[in-house]
């Protein structure tokens, strides 16, 4: 049995950084403006703990959040509040059906 997928809130695009860094505390903000491509490290964002990520998984500039089940929706609502003055485009989907797209394909690929 494969363990659940955890919430992954995708922020992509040239101001995926500096909206990131206006939901953080200093210390965490020097974090992300130093991250490299396909690096993580643990942060908090607009006061959920999660793993940031700088995959590139879309082939955008951007960066990946991992968190808990229980912090997602907030996380997700907070970063679209902070996204209007960045020009955030909000997604055409709704987030659920994005996860299960992911998993779909992550067992395609691993089957």
């Amino acid at each position: 049995m494969n363990p659940p997928t955890p919430p992954l809130i995708a922020v992509q695009g040239p101001n995926a950084e500096a909206l990131l860094v206006t939901l953080t505390n200093e210390a965490d903000s020097q974090i992300i403006k130093e991250m490299k491509y396909y690096s993580a490290a643990p942060v908090t964002v607009a006061g959920h703990e999660v793993l940031l990520a700088r995959t590139g998984y879309t082939g955008k500039t951007g960066l990946e959040l991992f968190l808990p089940n229980a912090g997602a929706a907030d996380l997700w609502e907070r970063i679209l509040q902070a996204g209007d003055e960045f020009g955030l485009s909000r997604p055409a989907w709704p987030p659920g059906i994005h996860c299960a797209w992911r998993r779909a394909c992550r067992s395609t690929a691993t089957s």
